[in-house]
Order: C-alpha cells, then sequence, then structure tokens
C-alpha cells in the first residue's frame, strides 16, 4: 500500500511540473523528478527570474520612435526543497530594444526656423550689455566624447538625444557650451564672435582642460556637437571674442 501511495505522489510531481510549464509559457526538452527516498515524497520549489529590458540607441531611426529586436521571456528555476538540488534551470531571456535618436524636423523647415530664431535672438538681446569680453580660443566636443552617454553636466539635456540647441526663456534658443567652472557659472550666457561668424551660446557644461586655461590666465571654451564626428569638422578657432551677457541663472 505505501509503495503504491509513494507512486501516486510521484505522477502528482510530475504533472504538477508539467501544469507549471505548460502555465508559464516555458518548454524544456528533458526534465526528471527521481525521488530517491521511498519513504518521503518529494517536495519541488520554484523560482521565477524575471528578464530585463536592454535599450539601444539607434541614429538611424527617427526620435520617439521603438523596435523591439529580441522579445523577452523569464526564465525559472525548479529545485528539491529538501536537497535543495535544481531538477529544471531556464535561463530568462531579455527584451532588446532600439529606440531612435535621429532628429525629424525637416531641414528646410529647420533652416527657416533658425532664421527665425536668429532675429529673435538679436532683437532679444540686443539691449543686453556686455558685462566683460574676453580673446581665447574654441574647440569643439561630441556627445559620444570618450564613450560618454551624451548629457551635459548642469542640466537635465541629452546632446544624442535633444540635439545641440537649449532655449533659454530670456535668449531663446542657444548654443551648448561648456567653459571654465570657476569663472563662467552654469546658465552664462556668451555672445561669440569668430571669423566674422557671431552666435549666442550658454554655459551648461565643464571641463578640466578649461578649468587649467583659466588659472594660467587664458580662456577656453568648447562647443558642443551632438557626436565627435561631427565636432571634428569644426576644429579649433583662435583670437575667438567671448562677450558675457549674463552669468548664471
Amino acid at each position: 500500500m505505501k509503495l503504491i501511495l509513494i507512486e501516486l505522489c510521484k505522477k502528482i510531481v510530475k504533472v504538477l511540473v508539467i501544469a507549471f510549464v505548460s502555465f508559464t509559457g516555458y518548454k524544456e526538452d528533458n526534465y526528471s523528478a527521481k525521488n530517491t527516498n521511498k519513504n518521503k515524497s518529494l517536495t519541488l520549489m520554484t523560482e521565477i527570474t524575471p528578464y530585463t529590458t536592454e535599450v539601444k540607441y539607434n541614429k538611424d531611426i527617427e526620435k520617439g520612435k521603438q523596435n523591439v529586436l529580441q522579445e523577452g521571456s523569464n526564465g525559472y528555476i525548479i529545485t528539491n526543497e529538501e536537497t535543495k538540488e535544481k531538477i529544471i534551470e531556464k535561463q530568462a531571456i531579455n527584451k532588446i530594444v532600439e529606440e531612435g535618436t535621429k532628429e525629424t524636423v525637416v531641414p528646410t523647415v529647420q533652416t527657416k526656423k533658425t532664421e527665425s530664431q536668429v532675429q529673435t535672438i538679436k532683437s532679444s538681446s540686443s539691449k543686453a550689455n556686455t558685462i566683460e569680453s574676453f580673446t581665447g580660443k574654441m574647440t569643439a566636443y561630441g556627445g559620444d566624447c570618450c564613450g560618454g552617454s551624451g548629457s551635459v553636466a548642469y542640466v537635465h539635456h541629452n546632446l544624442l538625444r535633444d540635439g545641440i540647441y537649449y532655449h533659454d526663456n530670456t535668449f531663446g534658443d542657444v548654443r551648448i557650451l561648456s567653459a571654465a567652472p570657476q569663472k563662467f557659472t552654469a546658465g552664462t550666457i556668451v555672445e561669440v564672435v569668430e571669423s566674422g561668424n557671431t552666435y549666442y551660446g550658454i554655459v551648461l557644461d565643464w571641463g578640466g582642460s578649461m578649468r587649467n586655461a583659466w588659472n594660467n590666465g587664458t580662456v577656453w571654451m568648447d562647443l558642443a556637437f551632438r557626436t565627435e564626428a561631427e565636432a571634428a569638422s569644426y576644429g579649433t578657432k583662435y583670437n575667438v571674442t567671448f562677450n558675457i551677457k549674463r552669468y548664471g541663472w
């Protein structure tokens, strides 16, 4: 009679395992649950290992769009509660999603918008007095510099995701700059004059080289670009005039 009960328990365990696998949607080609103790029933313990989502950024896909490259599925582990022996183990499969970072603005519309923005900046800032003027050099850097994520230091803004312009409530859309933090604090507005080209920038980032340059008596600023490849074409500009219109916010 005892042997019949033990065999019945083994069958019930096997049915429970099959039911668990069927319910969770997992499939296992081979499994076994051998009870080596004829005087005890076999007790199983199940543990779910949830999957995670990996995000890969794609500059060729429009910003805001996502594609699922791989669906995720949870894993599970079935163990003998008494011996802690693993009977079945299924690894979790992570979900992989690609997210676009490409700007969706049509180039011709963007050009007209930029010209309008320039006029707005000129009209609003022409009345702003120059606090101080400096002469120095301007270089460029990309949001992916040194394997970086693209985030600037002072505000929640990502060059790879949000672009190279920042909207200031007073001066409108202005270029993002990196400068010596001990002099040009976060939010400083700079009128940049280089080789006959004039534009406005805002200090949202800083760098050790610029800090050291200021300590040595020179002014060095960095113009932000989305990527290092775009920044490379800018090169280095010397004898650049930096007219400070506002220090900080």
